[in-house]
């Protein structure tokens, strides 16, 4: 009988280690260390806020990190419609919703536009004739989707010595990020001037525009713009747009007559952009300019006090 109880406390007693050790295994290989074969996460904003956090709280000062590290060459993100679909806006019928009972405070985003001798060399004036009217025609589009009280203002434009080279993506980098040799006056011009997003022009036809990321926290918020773009297809605001938050996946397209300023024109056959943002509230020739699901009037709403405060 002794045997046998000894028999079973053994074999108990190796089952339990076994248990142990796969346990201390699976433990292991959940935590693994620096260095180890899984590949690292891309950082995000959500990352970069709490690394802010965490440097705050030690009362350190955080080191400024390439604004583009964790760029990705954009494959849908960009705005790459080169083709402007020809319209005449002041012909469509677009209805803006209801005043609010009482009207909501002006928020102001100031912007700086850099731009390059080869696409001041395509006007007289490129900042009358392109910029000006780019930034009116966005206020214009706040104001007919329902968000009115939001403006922006041109605080500074002026003529960077960058020579283009590279495509779109490339001048984005180099104008967003610091000391690098490329256009490096930017960081000192918008802390002068108080910008909350930076703009740069180019006569790159690499595509549209491109911004640096949807909801840019205050170091990423630059953008660049084709010339021919900025105010005929609405693309210096859809990239600003951008940095504030608003996407393309929330942008509104009807049939095959018209689309959003954040819709492209691949969804609908080639219909023309019109200066709206989608939101349901709006109507264009009758017909509701959003859904729930898509809303990018709400989405800048809801987040451009963050953005005003950048600077």
């Amino acid at each position: 009988m002794t045997k046998k109880l000894t028999s079973v406390f053994e074999r108990t007693g190796r089952l339990a280690a076994a248990l142990i050790l796969g346990l201390s295994l699976a433990h292991a290989l959940t935590l693994q260390p620096v260095g180890s074969a899984r590949a690292p996460r891309p950082e995000t904003s959500a990352h970069v806020a709490n690394e802010a956090a965490q440097v705050a709280s030690t009362g350190q000062k955080r080191t400024l990190r390439p604004i583009t590290a964790g760029m990705r060459r954009p494959t849908q993100s960009a705005d790459r419609d080169m083709q402007l679909a020809a319209f005449n806006p002041a012909a469509i019928a677009i209805t803006p919703p209801r005043e609010p009972g009482a009207p909501l405070r002006e928020v102001v985003i100031d912007v700086i536009v850099a731009y390059t001798k080869a696409a001041a060399r395509r006007y007289r004036d490129i900042v009358g004739e392109v910029i000006e009217p780019a930034i009116e025609g966005g206020n214009e589009s706040f104001r007919v989707s329902g968000i009115g009280h939001i403006k922006l203002r041109l605080v500074h434009a002026y003529q960077t010595d960058y020579v283009e080279s590279g495509d779109q993506f490339v001048h984005l980098w180099r104008f967003a990020d610091k000391a690098d040799g490329y256009m490096d006056e930017i960081h000192d011009l918008r802390d002068h001037y108080q910008a909350d997003v930076a703009v740069l022009i180019v006569d790159d036809a690499d595509g549209c525009g491109q911004a640096t990321r949807v909801g840019a926290d205050e170091d990423e918020a630059f953008a660049v713009v084709h010339h021919a773009c900025a105010k005929a297809n609405f693309s210096l605001v859809h990239e600003i747009g951008h940095l504030i938050g608003a996407s393309h996946e929330r942008g509104y397209v009807h049939g095959n007559e018209w689309r959003d300023i954040m819709s492209y024109k691949a969804n609908c056959g080639g219909c023309p952009r019109l200066p709206v943002w989608s939101n349901p509230d709006v109507l264009i020739g009758g017909a509701p300019a959003g859904s729930v699901g898509h809303d990018n009037a709400r989405v800048i709403a809801d987040n451009i006090l963050r953005v005003a405060a950048f600077r």
